[in-house]
């Protein structure tokens, strides 16, 4: 059924029959003995499946061969099948299911190839014409029991190719499970007995609404990132454990060898994984007396692994990268305590498999009435530029404010923030230069808490290139160049789509100084330089003069038009020169009033890390906030609010504590600052005026309260503010 939100698409009841295939069927009054297998999955319907193929091979030969449609987010299957054939119950029966996204059936590349052609075998998993995911299962007939079949198909194994066999075309000895390739064979005295109620959700099921509430999902704590075995980041006063993965496209050329990264772009896919015995394709509990510590399956592990680096994932052993280059790749284990483990046999709850909402017209959304839809931040790309001279060495190591700051963006509030990493081209060759090196950063665009450890890792061991005595030139100016700085390389990443046709709609760059840009070699914009770096000369201004001031003003104002923001992060020197350098940059600011250009004071004493960590929190908070995709089917009946999870002094003195926010037909990017409310444009919902400073405030307010929780001033484990919307249902209450 449609997956929205949560649910889960039960495309079967397909019962296999063994009569004609055991001698002795007749008219006796013998119990039936059938297979009833169930293929569930949670992917996006029809976005990644549109439709399913069914093969069933009995007695060494194929016996089934059906292909079905998703319509209207459901697939349909014969509620009986009867296989005819002669042979006994202990016959062995292999069953192969494969999904097809609806660009593959609508191909008319593959009009010769057809997905529903039963004189042909499926195309390989993963080519142009083939399955997005193959299901197999092999297994006898226990005589007289109709056995259910659990056959998910899960987004872990979506492309997955490299699980190989020999036995009849159409299916496999292996299958992918959880994103590994396992024996698909089954002892069929472990299944249980049909029941329609394991599908339909309709008796005991499990609602991921209930249990994955916003106030008490967290991102899970790893013990053993090697191993995959994580608990929580606090102690929860609830005894339950559920867990849910999240995945990215992770997107290789394979003509390399090793195959190098190419692209990492999200996804709109979840899944709430089984508590297992043995692990599979879900997640065990190792210590039965440590009941909230939990462990992921192999293969899923390695998926983590490759999220965790993305580029040195095809060296991985555990890490298969498909011939289509494409791997799918978690990048988030978010953990609640709010409900018992789910189990395979435990089905979504009915009305979340397919509910819908109803909208101001009257018609259906596609969405769950009444249920929060907690919403995704727009994605917003950031690349940060850093100055690595001997005079910043106060900035990195252990102790640093950048190794600090960088630490910052595995904040929640980034999980949507694409950001990229190098260090400042101290070559004044490059002032003019047809090409420069800010096109290939040290660290590629990926989300901020993939690629957080990897920045970190930069600035622990740096090697300045110069001495305090001899410092390298600053070449501001170059980074700063709209044609050949950083600023193309975050324009190059809006142009790729990245979800569902958005690409990242806020663009920055953050350069980290602590050195005044100096044209001259000696003053520059009228005052003394304390501290000076030598920059392009002439400067790159319209009057290419030694106003490197200017010109640099002059790029900012010319990446603004562009819609790209800049940010200055100021870092004090071994001189404690840094406020006269925050000066200077204040000054730009100033003179731009504010357009395109923000500075943030990190000259503070160490003493001071956590105010130093909390302004550069209050002016990046922007970049994750107040603007968010358009769910499907949501329309302005809805009604809007964020959460405050902990006590935030001067905003709230209970938690959880919602905050309502309502409607306001004039918020657009152009009523930004004056409207007041959420609205819907341009395929996003955006909040404008108070509510969004409010809401940012509560975000700075929820980091620095978990900031102050941690004595050395480090980041600690950050909650998020989710921001949600609810559809209504019809008058009745019903969808």
């Amino acid at each position: 059924m449609l997956r929205s939100g949560y649910g889960a698409l039960a495309v079967g009841v397909l019962g296999i029959s063994a009569v004609g295939l055991g001698g002795d069927a007749g008219c006796s009054a013998t119990k039936p003995t059938e297979l009833v297998p169930g293929a569930t999955t949670q992917v996006e319907v029809p976005k990644d499946l549109g439709g399913l193929r069914v093969i069933v091979v009995g007695n060494g030969q194929k016996v089934f061969d059906q292909s079905y449609t998703v319509s209207n987010g459901i697939v349909l299957l014969p509620a009986t099948l009867g296989i005819v054939a002669k042979g006994a119950a202990s016959t062995v029966v292999t069953i192969a299911m494969f999904g097809y996204k609806p660009s593959v059936i609508d191909d008319p590349a593959c009009s010769n190839m057809s997905w529903n052609d039963t004189l042909q075998n499926p195309q390989p998993v993963g080519s142009q014409c083939g399955p997005s995911v193959e299901r197999g299962s092999t297994q006898t007939y226990v005589d007289q029991r109709i056995l259910f079949l659990p056959m998910p198909l899960s987004y872990s194994c979506w492309g997955n190719d490299t699980c190989t066999g020999t036995s009849q075309p159409g299916t496999t000895t292996q299958t992918c499970m959880g994103g590994q390739c396992l024996d698909n064979h089954v002892d069929a005295n472990t299944l249980h007995d049909y029941d329609p109620a394991l599908l339909d959700g309709t008796q005991d099921c499990f609602s991921p609404t209930a249990c994955f509430p916003p106030t008490d999902t967290v991102s899970a704590e790893p013990i053993d990132a090697a191993n995959c075995l994580y608990t929580f980041p606090s102690k929860p006063d609830k005894p339950g454990l559920n867990v849910r993965v999240f995945y990215e496209d992770l997107k290789y050329d394979t003509t390399k060898n090793p195959p190098q990264l190419l692209s990492q772009a999200p996804t709109a896919e979840e899944e709430v994984l089984d508590f297992e015995d043995i692990a599979a394709e879900g997640f065990t509990v190792p210590n039965a007396s440590e009941p909230q510590t939990f462990k992921l399956a192999p293969g899923l592990c390695s998926l983590v692994q490759a999220g965790q680096d993305p580029a040195g994932a095809p060296t991985n052993p555990k890490v298969k990268i498909p011939k289509s280059g494409i791997l799918k790749a978690i990048t988030d284990v978010q953990i609640s305590p709010a409900c018992q483990a789910k189990v395979q046999l435990l089905p979504f709850c009915a009305d979340e498999q397919n509910p819908q909402g109803h909208g101001s017209d009257g018609g259906p959304t596609g969405v769950t009435c009444n249920v929060p839809i907690v919403l995704q931040s727009a994605p917003s790309a950031v690349y940060l530029v850093m100055d690595d001279s001997a005079v910043m060495s106060a900035a990195f190591g252990q102790q640093g404010y950048a190794t600090a700051m960088s630490l910052s963006l595995a904040d929640p509030i980034f999980k949507r923030t694409y950001v990229s990493f190098r260090f400042l081209d101290h070559s004044l060759g490059d002032c003019t230069a047809p090409n420069t090196q800010y096109g290939s950063p040290i660290v590629p665009f990926g989300p901020a808490p993939d690629v957080q450890a990897q920045i970190a890792a930069q600035l622990l061991n740096v090697t300045p290139p110069d001495t305090t005595t001899h410092p390298a030139a600053l070449n501001l100016q170059t980074a700063l160049r709209l044609d050949q700085g950083a600023y193309p390389a975050v324009q190059a990443l809006q142009t790729t789509q990245v979800k569902g046709g958005l690409a990242p709609g806020i663009g920055a760059v953050m350069f980290f100084v602590n050195r005044i840009p100096d044209s001259t070699g000696g003053a520059d914009g009228g005052g003394a330089n304390p501290f000076p770096g030598a920059d392009c000369s002439p400067a790159l201004d319209t009057a290419k003069d030694t106003n490197a001031k200017a010109a640099i003003e002059q790029q900012i104002t010319a990446a603004a038009n562009a819609g790209l923001q800049t940010f200055f992060v100021v870092l004090n020197d071994d001189n404690m020169l840094g406020p006269q350098v925050v000066s200077f940059y204040n000054g730009i600011k100033q003179d731009l009033n504010g357009n395109g250009i923000d500075v943030i004071d990190a000259t503070s004493p160490q003493s001071m890390a956590q105010m130093v960590l909390g302004n550069f929190s209050k002016t990046v908070t922007q970049l994750g906030t107040c603007l968010y995709e358009l769910p499907p089917g949501v329309d302005t009946s809805g009604g809007m609010a964020f959460t405050i999870p902990v006590v935030v002094p001067n905003i709230t003195t209970v938690a959880p504590t919602t905050v309502p926010v309502r409607q306001d037909s004039t918020c657009t990017a152009a009523t930004q600052t004056t409207a007041n409310g959420w609205n819907i444009g341009n395929n996003h919902i955006r909040i404008c005026g108070a509510p969004c400073t409010d809401l940012q405030l509560s975000v700075e307010g929820v980091t620095a309260v978990t900031l102050a929780k941690s004595p050395d001033g480090g980041l600690a484990s950050i909650p998020e503010v989710p921001v949600t919307v609810t559809v209504p249902c019809n008058d009745a209450g019903t969808p």
